[in-house]
């Protein structure tokens, strides 16, 4: 009895696989991820070996039994298990890259890919914490787009995005690895360096010259016309103690740059 069930139970197993390869072609195409893809493909590839074993299974049921038969068998049944292991060291690596992707987008402003404000107050808090901590200095920058608005007014909304896009792409071309440099929002950039006031001043003029030179039509020929930022410069130091008065001293000495003429960079005086 348990001879004439066998190649029943492989003959069924064989066509379940199939119907399991038919509903895997027919939605595969509706996946959008690389790695989810060809881990499908190995699953089905895995069933195909699995149907072709079965198959075999039901021809060794039904004919003698020969080495050679036996040897095919083993090879299909390493394969079967070789697909399902590809695909599940896919499925896992597929994974962790979308979750590292919604962290990226969770951290990252969407127009200019540098860090959003979120991010950065956390990180700066963090940095704020260590330097009092260990006495290294820091000195915050807030950098403004000059006259953004007569340029969005001007040239649209889609321009103002494109020489956004320029000045966040020469900005994170000049900060140095050590900097922490994000879209603070609007035209509105914020960078922490690990540097007194004095070094990061001369980080800003550098910075501010580098938009001066790059950040042009004839440089970069999706711009309408020269574009220029303002910058101010705050260091942590008594009686600035938190990253929000570290942000209000900032905004304070780009207000006296902008009042100044535009194109400059100024520091607080404490």
């Amino acid at each position: 009895m348990e001879h004439t069930l066998e190649p029943i139970v492989d003959t069924i197993n064989a066509l379940i696989a199939l119907v399991v390869l038919y509903l895997g072609f027919r939605i595969i195409n509706s996946m959008r991820f690389i790695l989810q893809k060809r881990s499908v493909y190995l699953f089905l590839a895995a069933t195909m070996f699995f149907a072709l074993q079965e198959t075999l299974a039901v021809i060794a049921s039904t004919t003698l039994q020969s080495e050679t038969l036996g040897i095919i068998r083993e090879i299909i049944e390493t394969a079967f298990i070789a697909c399902l292991v590809i695909a599940m060291y896919l499925i896992v690596k597929s994974e962790k890259q979308e979750i590292s992707k919604l962290h990226l987008s969770a951290e990252t402003d969407a127009l200019t890919k540098l860090y959003n404000i979120s991010f950065f107050r956390r990180a700066a808090s963090q940095k704020i914490i260590r330097a009092k901590e260990y006495g290294f200095p820091l000195t915050l920058l807030m950098l403004d787009v000059d006259d953004f608005k007569q340029y969005n007014d001007t040239f649209g909304h889609e321009a103002g995005n494109i020489a956004i896009q320029a000045v966040a792409q020469t900005l994170r071309e000049t900060a140095r690895t050590d900097d922490l440099l994000a879209r603070y929002g609007g035209e509105e950039f914020i960078s922490l360096l690990t540097t007194r006031r004095e070094e990061a001043v001369t980080a800003a003029e550098r910075i501010r010259a580098s938009i001066e030179s790059m950040c042009r039509p004839d440089h970069n020929p999706s711009l309408h016309r020269q574009i220029t930022i303002s910058i101010g410069a705050a260091e942590l130091n008594p009686p600035i103690g938190k990253l929000e008065e570290l942000i209000e001293a900032a905004d304070k000495a780009l207000y006296c740059a902008k009042k100044s003429g535009k194109n400059r960079v100024s520091a607080n005086s404490t």
